[in-house]
């Protein structure tokens, strides 16, 4: 029991710790660069990334309250704020579509589904469901890596040379890790360990 305990002491600490950060980091993004729309998706996906750190607490998606909502709708459309991120920051041509909307609502409300209507009256939908919301979100990483290699060598800016590689190997990969873990959990509780080391990881994302 005693063990138990530190590891969600652990847990709660890097986790509030992520999310003081991540919310820093978002403000800072309006603040400083607020007409840039690269900043301001950047922002956007700090907050949904800060959602998430209470989204994957352990016992959080099992005890769901309606104020609890808001919270699990930024987590289940943030994989397509972090796609459209990563076409702000390195597509000089990007511009906001009505379609890049219509996907986002179309995430968060399916996840939304699930989590309020699907799985508690234990529709046969609930599963599939999750699946493809997890495989979704490893399709969204994969373009965001696409995004961020396409012009790699001919990019002249040297502070997005330096932050394609980050987002190759650290948020893109991260993404892909957590969404074969949700297919194999299948709806379970992810063990405490296991949730301990994925707060240790968002900590040590937000710190690099």
């Amino acid at each position: 029991m005693a063990a138990v305990s530190t590891i969600l002491v652990f847990d709660s600490g890097l986790r509030g710790a992520a999310a003081v950060l991540l919310l820093l980091i978002g403000g800072s993004l309006v603040r400083d660069y607020g007409k840039s729309p690269a900043a301001r998706l950047g922002a956007a996906f700090a907050i949904g990334v800060a959602a998430y750190v209470f989204c994957s607490a352990p016992g959080f998606s099992d005890h769901r309250e309606l104020w609890h909502a808001p919270i699990l709708g930024l987590c289940s459309g943030n994989v397509v704020i972090f796609w459209l991120f990563t076409r702000a920051m390195f597509d000089d041509s990007f511009k906001h579509r009505w379609w890049h909307a219509a996907i986002w609502i179309l995430l968060v409300g399916s996840g939304l589904l699930r989590l309020f209507v699907w799985a508690p009256g234990g529709s046969s939908l609930s599963e599939p469901v999750g699946i493809a919301l997890s495989l979704t979100s490893a399709g969204f990483a994969v373009l965001a890596v696409a995004q961020s290699v396409a012009g790699w060598r001919a990019d002249l800016v040297e502070g997005r040379r330096r932050l394609r590689p980050l987002v190759v190997g650290g948020v893109a990969a991260y993404i892909t890790i957590i969404a074969i873990a949700e297919i194999k959990l299948r709806g379970r509780p992810a063990p405490l360990a296991a949730s301990a080391m994925n707060a240790a990881g968002l900590a040590t994302i937000q710190s690099s």
